[in-house]
């Protein structure tokens, strides 16, 4: 649930990235972002498959209520660990957006102070 929540967050960020803000400038580190985000998420397919994979083999095999209740548990346990061995990666790439939101929206200031005001319009700064 936290992956998947974490996971909303890093593309609402990039999604305000791109949309906000149609820089040239900051197109390269979107990019680079993108990929790693990408990368990440087949990493995370991989080793979800691959989990699922060696639960349906034990599940197939398991022939007591006992070791069914087994599998589950190393299910579970494998889950964990890929979560936990993944959750310094999603850190990184959620700050890693932050400063590339953090730098469009400054962008985005420095035009509009630089920008004449329309007539009739009232300074509020």
């Amino acid at each position: 649930m936290t992956k998947v929540i974490l996971m909303g967050v890093v593309l609402l960020l990039s999604q305000a990235v791109a949309q906000d803000i149609d820089s040239k400038p900051l197109q390269h580190e979107r990019q680079q972002l993108f990929e790693k985000r990408k990368a990440l998420e087949e990493q995370s397919h991989t080793g979800r498959i691959a989990i699922l994979q060696g639960a349906d083999n034990c599940i197939k095999g398991a022939s007591t209520p006992q070791s069914y209740k087994e599998c589950e548990q190393k299910e579970n346990a494998a889950r964990q660990k890929l979560k936990e061995q993944q959750k310094p990666q999603l850190k990184e790439l959620q700050q890693e957006r932050k400063v590339l939101l953090e730098k469009a929206m400054k962008m985005r200031s420095d035009r509009t102070k630089n920008k004449p005001m329309p007539q009739g319009t009232i300074a509020t700064h």
